[in-house]
């Protein structure tokens, strides 16, 4: 096995934990600018 190889059990276990991180981190931010946007007008 080479280390070069992708563990796949890593992207199997770990991937959707990352994903749903980055869509929450996504939606905060976007929620901050639309925020930001109303405070400003």
């Amino acid at each position: 096995m080479s280390l070069h190889e992708p563990n796949p059990n890593f992207h199997r276990e770990y991937y959707p934990q990352l994903d749903f991180s980055h869509r929450l981190w996504c939606t905060t931010t976007l929620l901050e600018v639309l925020a930001g946007c109303h405070m400003e007008f």
